[in-house]
């Protein structure tokens, strides 16, 4: 029997031609007795266990029982809602998995008995059908991983299905709670470690099934939102599929009434080679297959699809049909995109809808047609004319599974069920929700708020009450549930926000008993608007330690350590923000931050350069990434990031950051190519902006140090020229401190022009000259003015003597040169 389970195994979903194998499973007899016997106590039956033959036998059975389990629970909430009164096999199964946790006693293992579904402080969603399933499936899982652990390792292909069909049970929990959890995230983690080791080290698993565990991995990273090891979970299904996709640009047409075609997206998918390597495994069955309803576009303007010129020649029209897992990878990818990318940008979702509209035509299985018209719904709900066929589109789909219609039960599930997992749809729940999401986007509060009361969506209700100004109204359905229950976290929690009441947000937690994360973290958001950092903190803490997969709470965790100068917190938190956001520019950015205070300046400018990836128009992130490369002594990222703040800002003038690149460059003066590309810039930022006495000081000291022909002298003597015009500005005598300014620029440029007139000896009387005449104006401002200063810093006074004295000195040596 096990030989035949495990044949079943291999096609990834545990159906049969004929008959509901999961069904057929959970009645046998001798697996319900597997079921129940191996939860008895394990302490007193070990040594039976560890002499018995059959061994093989009773894992076999322990397993292919939490797999029914776990589909007759996905069934049920995620494709198909079944009816048990019209069902006798389901029903039957159902009171077995019900009984088996009402007749607990002392003779069974007491971890068994206080197992919840309950993590992290997250509750599995009161919607949830026959919850029950789901926790049997768990908890058979999380027993032979305690006890068979030994068996597995010692028997590669049991343990290749045994870790598929954990992290397949891990993520359906997952997907029934109201939130990410740490706990899960780290579970599913480790079984993607041990099928990844299994996939690349053993040649004899076939490149179909590769790709498609790949491909279902990518999809579980993309839900928990870790775009790290989604993206790379996604290449190696991609680097193991058949087929290279892109998108092109092709002339077409959009709407009834255009003439003249335009350049559209179109797929451009090709295969690498035209007979399969290997046959893919494709155990289809030939049925009737009753798709999803596809609502039409009621637009009359729209044409349903884009019509392309020459469409005959293109890729889309050669290629007839996708493989399944072929059409499962390319759902990932969009999945993945919608997933990390920017949700208004509208090129992306251009791309997005392409690749969707492309797979709608190719589609033949109903769970890929199922999750692309959801994605379509939720990409065209933001355009005018689509957003009516995305209201009925969620509608029609919700529908179909709440009513799946009068076709044979056995067949609609098999239709059903065939590569669920490789695209791992949402629960029925989530679905309408979605649809009550958009009817609250348009502004029907009163049909969503219909929509979210059904759902038990409390805190979507009180938006609702808040639009229509009723909000005393959700305080009153509230307070009523607790009425009924007081011992609800969830719902003091709600009333907290409602009402500003902290203690509602203390009692919610204590209740708890210290598990409902979400309690702590409104404390912590009260204090942090506030700005009682230190009480923030502390609640925050409490919240991540229930449940690190906060990202927001993170967020925040990361501005307090940069508020307080904790720098080593601040860090950590954006390292655990970025985990699961790698594509926030802040987060880069603050990290750099944090990391530049720490004194580690080459991680700085790596963390910015990931941030600039993430966001290459925004001239903060390329401030502070130039001002960390000067710190390095990068000049060509100098340079580089230079050209781009003008690009973005139209000017750019950083007087300390162009210092530090003259100097760099004047210790490798023998490197003219820096020289030449330095030149460039200091051109560009010069025809860009007047610039300042210091920039075109340093302008001049870039052209003596090119050494090129003497055609730039001239320019040399304009920069020193512009130099002291620059500085010479109008009321500069009437200040302090910008007189020391000027007096002290002067000094600095007497250096330069000496270096000059040595240089090129025939500039010495035109320079000097020019130069004199700046000297004695300013001696004879600071002589008149000087007295009538108000300076009660004796260093102050001390500085402008000193700097006055040596103004002097060089006026002498300027007159001597002339005089000679």
């Amino acid at each position: 029997m096990l030989s035949r389970y495990y044949d079943l195994l291999i096609d990834h979903q545990l159906v049969g031609q004929d008959k509901l194998i999961w069904l057929e499973i959970l009645k046998n007899l001798e697996i319900r007795q597997a079921l129940t016997s191996m939860f008895r106590n394990y302490q007193n039956d070990v040594a039976e266990i560890k002499g018995h033959k059959h061994l093989n036998d009773r894992a076999g059975k322990l397993l292919v029982g939490a797999i029914s389990c776990l589909q007759l629970y996905a069934i049920d909430n995620f494709l198909f809602h079944i009816d048990p009164s019209q069902r006798k096999s389901y029903d039957d199964c159902l009171e077995f998995v019900k009984d088996f946790f009402s007749h607990a006693d002392e003779n069974y293992d007491n971890h068994c008995i206080e197992y919840s579904l309950d993590i992290d402080g997250e509750t599995i969603s009161p919607l949830a059908r026959n919850t029950e399933l789901l926790k049997l499936s768990r908890l058979i899982f999380e027993f032979l991983n305690r006890k068979f652990n030994t068996f597995f390792q010692n028997h590669p292909d049991e343990q290749l299905y045994f870790i598929l069909w954990s992290m397949r049970s891990a993520i359906i929990h997952q997907s029934s709670l109201s939130s990410s959890t740490g706990t899960l995230y780290d579970e599913i983690l480790e079984y993607t470690k041990q099928l990844e080791s299994t996939l690349t080290s053993n040649d004899n698993i076939s490149v179909s099934f590769k790709m498609n565990l790949f491909t279902e991995i990518a999809n579980i990273f993309t839900f928990f939102g870790d775009q790290e090891n989604s993206k790379k979970y996604m290449s190696l299904a991609k680097n193991h599929s058949d087929i290279l996709f892109d998108l092109v640009g092709q002339l077409g047409l959009r709407t009834q009434f255009q003439t003249k075609p335009v350049s559209q997206l179109m797929v451009n998918l090709k295969r690498l080679s035209t007979e399969c390597n290997e046959k893919l495994q494709n155990n289809e069955v030939e049925i009737t297959i009753t798709m999803p309803h596809n609502e039409p576009s009621d637009d009359n303007t729209l044409l349903q699809e884009v019509k392309f010129i020459n469409e005959e020649k293109s890729e889309s029209k050669q290629i007839v049909k996708l493989k399944p897992i072929e059409q499962s990878l390319m759902v990932a990818w969009i999945k993945f995109q919608q997933r990390f990318g920017s949700s208004t940008d509208q090129l992306l979702r251009e791309e997005l809808l392409t690749y969707i509209y492309f797979l709608l035509q190719h589609s033949d299985h109903w769970i890929i047609q199922f999750i692309l018209l959801e994605m379509r719904s939720l990409q065209e709900r933001s355009m005018r004319r689509r957003v009516e066929r995305s209201l009925k589109q969620l509608q029609t789909l919700y529908e179909t599974i709440d009513y799946p219609g009068e076709k044979f039960f056995a067949e609609q599930v098999f239709q059903r069920i065939r590569y669920f997992y490789s695209v791992l749809s949402n629960p029925y729940w989530k679905i309408e929700k979605q649809y009550a999401d958009l009817l609250f986007a348009l502004g029907v509060y009163k049909s969503a708020l219909d929509v979210y009361l059904r759902l038990r969506q409390w805190r979507e209700m009180i938006e609702c009450y808040k639009r229509i100004g009723l909000l005393h109204k959700a305080e009153e359905i509230i307070r009523e549930k607790l009425t009924e229950n007081d011992n609800q976290p969830d719902m003091h929690c709600l009333l907290g926000e409602i009402t500003g009441d902290l203690d509602c947000f203390h009692y919610s937690w204590k209740i708890s008993n210290y598990k409902y994360a979400r309690a702590p973290k409104m404390l912590g958001l009260h204090y942090f608007d506030v700005k009682d950092y230190d009480q923030a903190i502390e609640y925050f803490r409490k919240s991540i330690d229930v449940n690190s997969m906060q990202v927001d709470v993170w967020y925040r965790i990361g501005y307090i350590g940069l508020i307080q100068e904790d720098w080593n917190l601040s860090v950590m938190a954006y390292r655990k923000v970025l985990q699961f956001d790698t594509d926030s520019f802040e987060a880069w950015n603050n990290l750099s931050k944090a990391y530049i205070k720490l004194g580690d300046k080459e991680r700085a400018m790596k963390t910015l350069q990931e941030a600039i990836k993430c966001d290459y128009e925004q001239w903060k992130i390329w401030e502070n990434y130039i001002a960390v490369c000067a710190d390095l002594g990068e000049v060509w990222e100098i340079i580089q990031a230079w050209h781009r703040l003008i690009d973005i800002k139209r000017t750019y003038l950083d007087d300390q950051i162009a210092d530090i690149l003259v100097k760099c460059l004047q210790e490798h003066s023998n490197d003219q190519r820096l020289i030449s590309k330095s030149l460039e810039l200091f051109g560009r930022i010069t025809s860009t902006s007047p610039g300042t006495a210091k920039t075109w000081n340093l302008y001049a000291r870039l052209l003596m140090l090119a050494n090129r022909d003497r055609d730039d002298v001239m320019k040399i003597e304009q920069c020193l020229q512009k130099s002291q015009r620059q500085i010479l500005m109008d009321g500069w005598e009437k200040d302090v401190f910008k007189m020391i300014e000027v007096l002290s620029h002067f000094e600095d440029l007497s250096v330069d022009i000496f270096e000059f007139i040595k240089k090129f000896p025939q500039t010495l009387r035109t320079t000097l000259s020019s130069f004199r005449l700046s000297l004695n104006s300013i001696v004879v401002q600071v002589n008149k003015t000087k007295s009538n200063l108000a300076i009660t810093e004796p260093t102050i006074l001390e500085k402008l003597n000193t700097k006055f004295d040596a103004i002097l000195q060089i006026q002498n040596q300027v007159m001597d040169i002339l005089n000679k």
